[in-house]
């Protein structure tokens, strides 16, 4: 009777294993193609060796109709560092079909005591999942229902200030389309004529 009682306690917990293992990722994909959310694959960005302003584009496809997809980006950011302070250092993509994850990284001149100049090292992550279609940028998470642009002034600590833009761009655009987007919504921004 207890080898009986084992036998089933073993097969729940391996239906359990399956189920967490396999099922879980099959069915958040399945979630993701049908609600029309963008599969991420592949980040563009767009920077300039006038400034060190960077717009970010997070792209994949996005089930339209049936079987039929389309190209799509999920979000795009326009990334203001303090001007002369920050020098890009590089990024680093991780995507695993249902989040990406993009870090930017920049060097900072510090002032320590006397003359001595340390650069040191800053960094600014934004991350986009497809199930809950949000973005978390530095410790702010934005519904890009509410719109899937962003301005993002980093501070001289690298801390962002996030804006959202009211507007949904879900199209593939090229990137420096997308650059005169940021210039015609905020015309004033003297950051963002730059671009």
């Amino acid at each position: 009777m207890k080898n009986w009682r084992l036998h089933i306690k073993l097969a729940f917990v391996l239906a359990v294993l399956f189920i967490a293992v396999v099922m879980k990722p099959l069915g958040q994909k399945a979630w993701i193609y049908m609600s029309g959310a963008v599969i991420p694959y592949h980040t563009d960005v767009l920077t300039s060796t006038q400034h060190y302003n960077l717009l970010l584009s997070v792209g994949g496809e996005r089930r339209v109709s049936g079987r039929r997809m389309e190209g799509a980006s999920a979000y795009y950011a326009l990334v203001i560092p303090p001007q002369g302070t920050f020098r890009r250092e590089g990024s680093t993509s991780k995507s695993d079909g249902v989040s990406h994850t993009e870090t930017i990284r920049w060097l900072c001149p510090r002032q320590f005591g006397g003359a001595d100049e340390v650069q040191e090292s800053k960094s600014l992550t934004l991350t986009y999942n497809a199930i809950t279609q949000r973005v978390i940028i530095g410790s702010g998470t934005y519904r890009l229902a509410a719109g899937n642009l962003f301005v993002v002034r980093l501070n001289d600590e690298g801390q962002p200030n996030v804006t959202q833009l009211g507007t949904i761009l879900n199209k593939a655009a090229e990137i420096h389309e997308v650059g005169e987007f940021f210039k015609r919504a905020l015309p004033n921004e003297e950051a963002i004529k730059k671009l």
